[in-house]
């Protein structure tokens, strides 16, 4: 034990001629807080919907449309939840990263479009560079 040295290991931290814990960014929510806004809008939904129910007893809602209503209801709190944290952030970086999935999105949509020619793509180059053989 003599040779070791007393640098306070992990808790150095901790000792009381430390430094204070720095404070958190502007902007950023305190601990323990919780977004309100996607919370009520789920309580909203789920308003309406016991509203309809109440309204049109007469209608008889199957499996799949409560899974349609529960994934349109996810899809609502995924926007919302993000909406009200973009808040916080740049607004040129909102765009740019909006542009960046718009465009991931619009190749996702030709390539389902132009499977086809996608797939005849390496015959074509086999039969434009080939020897002659057959394919």
């Amino acid at each position: 034990m003599a040779g070791m040295s007393n640098d306070g290991g992990p808790w150095a931290h901790m000792r009381p001629d430390s430094k204070p814990a720095a404070r958190p960014p502007a902007g950023t929510p305190p601990r323990g807080w919780i977004a309100w806004p996607p919370i009520l809008l789920v309580a909203g939904l789920i308003g309406l919907i016991v509203a309809l129910r109440r309204a049109f007893p007469e209608a008889r809602l199957n499996r799949d449309d409560w899974a349609d209503a529960a994934y349109l209801a996810g899809f609502a709190l995924l926007v919302a939840t993000g909406l009200w944290r973009a808040r916080r952030a740049r607004p040129l970086q909102i765009v740019r990263y909006g542009a960046i999935w718009v465009a991931i999105a619009a190749g996702l949509a030709l390539g389902f479009a132009y499977r086809d020619q996608i797939m005849a793509i390496p015959q074509r180059v086999a039969i434009a560079f080939g020897t002659g053989r057959p394919v």
